[in-house]
């Protein structure tokens, strides 16, 4: 299934109901097992610092560039199996639960 939702839909879903299950900085692990490239990943890590991301401002662009990116590719499991490769497996599973 291609994710086809608004950038902060899937964010939200993903942190679930308690709102600390991605931790702030794990953006940058997730980012490359969705196929972003290094270059992108640090333009992103200098925007978001410049810019004071929060942690949903720094998530949400990264499925922003994910789905540009990877286009039909951007599936539902491809984010399940990125979540789960950097041992976020309560995220994974809000995703499956949805």
């Amino acid at each position: 299934m291609i994710i086809d939702l608004p950038f902060f839909v899937i964010y939200d879903i993903i942190n679930g109901e308690n709102e600390d299950l991605l931790p702030p900085e794990k953006w940058r692990d997730i980012a490359p097992r969705l196929g972003i490239s290094h270059q992108k990943i640090d333009q992103l890590r200098t925007k978001a610092t410049l810019h004071n991301f929060s942690t949903q401002e720094a998530y949400t662009e990264v499925f922003k560039i994910w789905r540009e990116e990877q286009g039909r590719n951007a599936t539902v499991g491809k984010l399940i199996t990125a979540l789960e490769g950097v041992k976020l497996k309560a995220p994974a599973g809000c995703i499956i639960h949805f």
